[in-house]
């Protein structure tokens, strides 16, 4: 399959070799906690008022009347931009406002956002998905983290909240294929980066998070997910403790 975008063969070399050092670096022994496993797909966030795409509401009414949205609706909706039923610029939407939750200033941040990227939004979006596909989360971060004319880098929208949209891009439930001797993408933010298990390898929080720190984070957690889990029921134990 032809990319929209070619991620560029110096690119290619640096995802190679950042994946091949972050492998053989090695990690601890997988965590062990009590209790069942965390339900990622029923994961709810409560919504501030404000979110809406295309004149559809974004979101459900919680129990006490109160928007809210679950990481379920949201990997629908990467399944439907999969099968060619909603733009990924709504799936960009979606993540950033599952990710902001009550913040009121979410909804501002969205539309600078997508008025600083224009056109070039659903392209840079559709591309990275299609990197991600083609080449692995790595690769896809490559591109979302450097800008043109090397990479797809949207204004204003750093690696906390395009390693949303990654994650539910890639996600298994949103029908996403995963390259041989990759990781699915997983969600890196500043409180997952604080976590002592993982602060290690990204360095705590910071807005410059380089591909090889996703590269390492990746691998870190693949090797921290307890037998018989996903990694992203691991990423939801690490944020919820």
């Amino acid at each position: 399959m032809h990319l929209p975008y070619d991620l560029p063969a110096t690119a290619r070399e640096q995802v190679a070799l950042v994946r091949e050092k972050a492998t053989q670096a090695g990690g601890p022994a997988p965590l062990e906690f009590d209790g069942p496993r965390p339900d990622v797909v029923r994961h709810t966030i409560r919504l501030g008022a404000g979110w809406r795409v295309s004149g559809s509401p974004l979101t459900a009414a919680g129990w006490d009347g109160r928007p809210v949205i679950t990481r379920g609706a949201v990997l629908d909706w990467a399944a439907q931009a999969r099968a060619g039923r909603r733009p990924w610029r709504q799936v960009l939407v979606a993540s950033y406002a599952w990710g902001t939750g009550t913040v009121s200033y979410g909804p501002v941040r969205m539309a600078r956002v997508l008025a600083a990227g224009g056109d070039v939004v659903e392209h840079a979006v559709t591309s990275a998905v299609r990197t991600l596909d083609e080449h692995g989360a790595v690769a896809a971060y490559w591109v979302l983290n450097n800008r043109a004319p090397a990479g797809l880098r949207l204004p204003f929208l750093g690696p906390a909240f395009f390693t949303k949209l990654l994650y539910f891009a890639g996600h298994e439930l949103a029908r996403a294929p995963i390259p041989p001797g990759t990781h699915r993408p997983l969600i890196l933010d500043r409180v997952l980066a604080s976590k002592p298990q993982i602060r290690p390898v990204v360095g705590g929080w910071t807005a410059g998070w380089r591909t090889s720190h996703y590269a390492a984070y990746l691998e870190r957690m693949a090797a921290l997910t307890p037998d018989g889990w996903a990694p992203d029921e691991l990423e939801l134990r690490l944020f919820s403790s």
